[in-house]
């Protein structure tokens, strides 16, 4: 065992002996020791083992308490999200991003409570009938995993921004929504890259659209980036 009592609570959840951290947690915080990292630790604990309502006030006092600091948000939106409350817990999300634009773990969690979300409302239009005689049932059969910034991934984009120096390009990263191959490919550990096309918006409408200027550009660039690729791959 660990000398740091967090360290130790976090490898009790890990090893499924939950219930445990939450006792010594809760036993820290009683003698007025652990402070906010220990009440977010026993927010996840509580988690673990099911008790979510307890999690969920749990969380709520570490905002009372942090209400600037976006782990403590981010902990009371895990909380909501365990307990399917769905828009409140997309609100909290969504706040803690506004905290931290970098949280990248309330980033994927805000991506789960509008997943679920979205099926919710699915399977309650699809309960809905106007004849007696028809009946719908939805079943999902297939969903993207997400794609997920891996050091791989990084040094692939590192790749191709020096390549798009070369060509006078200026290549920013970003994180955005949505889902494309891309998250099918990175999901199995493949260095993935989405967005190299040309630039354009509105996508999947009647007024998506495209920069015709950055048709060359980006693929040159992509051009580059396969053989830079290619070159370095055994024969």
């Amino acid at each position: 065992m660990t000398d740091d009592p967090i360290e130790e609570a976090e490898a009790l959840i890990a090893s499924g002996r939950a219930g445990e951290a939450v006792e010594n947690l809760r036993t820290r915080l009683a003698a007025g020791r652990g402070g906010l990292l220990a009440r977010l630790t026993l927010v996840r604990a509580l988690t673990a083992i099911g008790e979510v309502q307890q999690a969920l006030e749990e969380a709520r006092e570490a905002v009372a308490l942090n209400p600037g600091v976006a782990a403590a948000v981010l902990a009371l939106g895990e909380a909501l999200l365990a307990a399917e409350f769905l828009p409140a817990a997309i609100a909290e999300l969504q706040r803690a991003l506004r905290l931290d634009c970098d949280l990248d773990l309330a980033r994927l969690r805000l991506a789960e409570a509008w997943l679920k979300a979205g099926e919710a409302e699915l399977l309650s239009l699809a309960a809905r009938s106007v004849d007696p005689d028809v009946t719908t049932t939805l079943e999902m059969s297939r969903e993207h995993d997400p794609m997920e910034r891996s050091d791989r991934i990084a040094a692939l984009y590192e790749q191709a921004r020096t390549l798009a120096g070369h060509l006078g390009l200026a290549l920013e990263e970003a994180a955005t929504g949505g889902a494309s191959d891309a998250n099918t490919t990175a999901a199995m550990g493949v260095p993935t890259l989405d967005g190299l096309g040309p630039v354009g918006g509105d996508d999947h409408s009647p007024s998506e659209w495209i920069q015709r200027s950055s048709v060359v550009p980006r693929t040159a660039l992509l051009a580059a980036l396969i053989g830079s690729v290619g070159a370095t791959q055994p024969e």
